[in-house]
């Protein structure tokens, strides 16, 4: 089983997402802000195994967040999503070593062929 941080400022995409990776075997824990995700991964950088995180988080900046975490712990695999991808996103998250961004139409039907591939 694996551990994923999962961060959405809307409480039921976290549900919904949270109910689907657990159907495929994995523990979330879901967060709808930034600042409370951020100290969670800080207390134990290695209890994770990969975070999710949507790019527009309200008032904050999830590639701020993103970034944050990379700079804790380099080489965490980081998912991006979001209601809208363009390509200067996929570039922005890119730069800053995230490892995938998905418009969040397709998160729950890629998730479990996206998590094979980083995890295998």
């Amino acid at each position: 089983m694996r551990k994923i941080l999962f961060v959405d400022d809307d409480p039921l995409v976290g549900m919904m997402t949270t109910m689907a990776l657990g159907r495929l075997g994995h523990a979330v824990e879901t967060f709808t802000s930034g600042a409370p995700a951020l100290e969670a991964f800080r207390r134990d950088p290695h209890a994770w195994d990969l975070v999710i995180s949507d790019i527009h988080l309200g008032p904050e900046c999830g590639f701020d967040l993103c970034r944050s975490i990379l700079e804790t712990r380099p080489g965490m695999r980081v998912i991006m999503a979001s209601g809208l991808v363009d390509s200067g996103d996929v570039e922005r998250a890119r730069s800053i070593g995230v490892s995938e961004v998905l418009p969040k139409s397709e998160v729950v039907t890629e998730f479990a062929q996206l998590l094979r591939r980083i995890f295998d």
